[in-house]
């Protein structure tokens, strides 16, 4: 029988940190993925990446097991990307285009045109969902890429369910808009 996160926690708690190296495993590439795509840069997603599992040790004693491990550790993650993308704003620099994603596809099935049009779309998506503000950014990316319930973004993103399908509406209608022109011009 496999051991919870609730469960490493308590031995964390007593001292044991090789339960905190399993819990870093268990959502190191997870989070890791969703700061990406949050900052878009790799550089800066491994710098929040440290600093969320740091602040998340040293956090341990307050968590209240009531809500789930994963949402206490997103929450984490989104407000250190948010600071992040605060001190961009602040120092007028940009988001960087966000990088392919690391999901692994088996490239047998696909002819080399249609991996080259995947690859394609991938970055021209990857490009508009760069263009969203963050809080909209944010709770599709939980939504889409990391399969949060609507109850778990709201949550991470300390905003009601309500919010939530607003933003991820209003995420979804101005992905539609900032794809269109690549639709125009022949990307599907």
């Amino acid at each position: 029988m496999a051991v919870t996160d609730d469960q490493l926690i308590d031995q964390v708690l007593a001292g044991d940190t090789g339960s905190f190296e399993e819990l870093v495993g268990r959502y190191r590439n997870q989070v890791f993925n969703f700061i990406l795509r949050l900052l878009g840069s790799r550089d800066d997603a491994e710098d929040i990446l440290q600093d969320t599992f740091m602040k998340v040790y040293q956090s341990l004693p307050r968590y209240q097991k009531r809500a789930r491990f994963a949402s206490f550790l997103f929450t984490i993650a989104h407000n250190l990307s948010m600071n992040r993308i605060n001190y961009r704003k602040r120092s007028l620099l940009k988001l960087d285009t966000l990088s392919q994603s690391s999901d692994t596809k088996s490239t047998m099935d696909r002819t080399p045109d249609a991996e080259l049009r995947e690859d394609e779309i991938s970055i021209v998506v990857h490009r508009a969902i760069d263009k969203l503000p963050p809080k909209y950014r944010a709770a599709l990316v939980l939504s889409e890429f990391e399969g949060f319930s609507y109850k778990q973004i709201g949550q991470v993103l300390n905003c009601s369910v309500g919010t939530v399908k607003s933003r991820i509406f209003r995420a979804r209608d101005l992905l539609r808009g900032h794809l269109k022109d690549y639709e125009e011009k022949g990307l599907q």
